[in-house]
């Protein structure tokens, strides 16, 4: 499966669960696609843990460091802003948003967001 360019042939069974780690932050914003998909298969729950670029704080060193490193890599920077949209045009509910309490020296590549399709 290419989350880049995804197969609208391959269906999601009602009632699924999709969950994402570290695969998002790969394809350098490239998940309009992607997340238009699950919009349109309307998985129960969708489970994305991975980089999240805007909740890095501006107010203290690792975070800061964290999000250079974050766009020095080019890793998606988009992911919540895209999420945001579409809540906004009321596509998906957004059920909850984890600042990652842990990671690595560098970055902290495990916060989570929970949405889910209207």
């Amino acid at each position: 499966f290419d989350i880049s360019k995804p197969d609208r042939k391959i269906k999601i069974k009602k009632n699924s669960a999709v969950y994402t780690s570290g695969a998002l932050e790969q394809l350098s914003g490239k998940i309009f696609n992607f997340l238009n998909y699950l919009i349109e298969q309307k998985p129960k729950i969708v489970l994305h843990s991975e980089p999240v670029l805007d909740f890095y704080k501006e107010d203290n060193l690792p975070d800061i460091l964290g999000k250079l490193f974050h766009l020095k890599r080019g890793y998606t920077s988009n992911l919540f802003s895209l999420l945001k949209i579409f809540e906004k045009q009321e596509k998906i509910k957004i059920i909850k948003t984890v600042k990652s309490p842990f990671g690595s020296l560098m970055m902290e590549g495990y916060s989570l967001i929970v949405w889910k399709p209207k």
